[in-house]
């Protein structure tokens, strides 16, 4: 909530009480609605729903989440601005040029010129965010694979965040494209769900149509602990999307082991987190190691169980071009795309869907990934 705070009363003072030159009551108006807005996470929970999974219609968290990223923009472009004009006025109270009412007019002009590009930025951006996802082939080269997987394929989805924003037909359409790739094998990398099982079975149950020769697997993501996993995995297990939390299954006649991890996010909700241990109980020595985790940052720990792939999401690629600096800095440093982690390689999908709270792409689109294993 302090963000929110910071955000919507920085823009308030410098951008309408302090520099508008109107009534009073038009002042308290705007540093209202500005405050609204960067307050939107907690007036959506008060409308109905959790924190990460508002229920109200998908229209208003679409437009909320806009309305919020332009907010965002509009501050950083706001404090750049500022930084700008107090340096121009210093220039010109030195040089004894200072008019107050000159310099108000050029930045009453400046700050509406910025409200107008923060807005059409953040618009670019919900496009982007709610765009059908790209499909990212991507060949992998592993010179310890085995023959029988060269040329072996894996489709990866991620962070589907089914809500009010996602329903049933999007899902569908996902799986018509994943499935058109024809796959031998699909994963899913958490973040499957915003929201109550009762509420979205039926949204995410096109997940049964998925298919692949040899399966479709899944892990748990944070988002399906704030609305009851355990229903999840049972459901998700139901319609063919085997969910390999701290397990794995070997196919011998590949020398292929998938193995997954649990969420973190577990232990707070009186689950079992990250088991390592657990996840890779009894891979044969010789199989070549595809570990799901949803989080990119447990790539340091994977790669010293002699894990080989990893496939993970969660930081949707970081949403836009230079902010994904940021999100690395909160996963170890990774955001999108292909890492080599001692003598692991990491593959971290952008995701194919977007969560609702910041449903915001530039630069980092949504996608499928099609893995092709191949030997050097």
């Amino acid at each position: 909530m302090s963000f929110s705070i910071v955000l919507g009363a920085y823009v308030a003072l410098s951008a309408a009480v302090l520099l508008l030159n109107v009534k009073w009551y038009w002042k308290v108006v705007l540093a209202a609605a500005a405050v609204a807005v960067s307050m939107k996470f907690y007036i959506l929970r008060w409308l109905g729903g959790a924190f990460f999974a508002p229920e109200v219609p998908g229209w208003i968290i679409l437009i909320s989440g806009w309305m919020f990223a332009a907010l965002m923009c509009f501050f950083c472009l706001l404090i750049v601005a500022d930084i700008i004009w107090i340096i121009i006025s210093i220039i010109a109270l030195i040089r004894h040029k200072y008019d107050f009412k000159r310099m108000r007019r050029k930045q009453n002009i400046c700050n509406l010129v910025l409200l107008i590009v923060a807005a059409v930025i953040a618009a670019v951006g919900v496009a982007g965010g709610t765009a059908t996802p790209r499909i990212n082939r991507v060949e992998l080269v592993f010179p310890n694979l085995p023959p029988e997987l060269d040329n072996f394929t894996v489709a990866v989805m991620a962070d589907l965040h089914v809500d009010r924003m996602t329903g049933k037909e999007k899902i569908q359409k996902w799986v018509d494209i994943c499935n058109q790739l024809n796959p031998d094998m699909i994963t899913v990398a958490g973040d499957f769900v915003d929201g109550s099982i009762d509420l979205y079975k039926d949204d995410i149950a096109p997940l049964a149509n998925l298919k692949a020769k040899y399966g479709v697997f899944g892990v748990s993501g944070n988002h399906e602990y704030y609305s009851g996993y355990q229903e999840w995995k049972n459901y998700l297990n139901s319609i063919g999307v085997k969910m390999l939390d701290n397990t794995n299954t070997d196919f011998p006649e590949l020398k292929l082991s998938i193995a997954g991890v649990a969420d973190k996010a577990a232990v707070h909700r009186g689950m079992e987190g990250v088991n390592f241990d657990a996840a890779l109980a009894n891979t044969p020595e010789d199989n070549f190691i595809i570990l799901l985790a949803h989080r990119p940052e447990l790539a340091y720990e994977a790669a010293q169980k002699n894990v080989d792939l990893q496939i993970s999401g969660h930081t949707h690629g970081g949403m836009i071009v230079g902010f994904d600096k940021i999100v690395a800095r909160f996963n170890r440093g990774f955001s999108s795309g292909i890492y080599q982690v001692g003598n692991m390689t990491l593959c971290l999908s952008n995701g194919t869907g977007i969560w609702n709270g910041f449903p915001i792409r530039i630069g980092f689109p949504a996608e499928i990934v099609l893995i092709t294993l191949k030997q050097s």
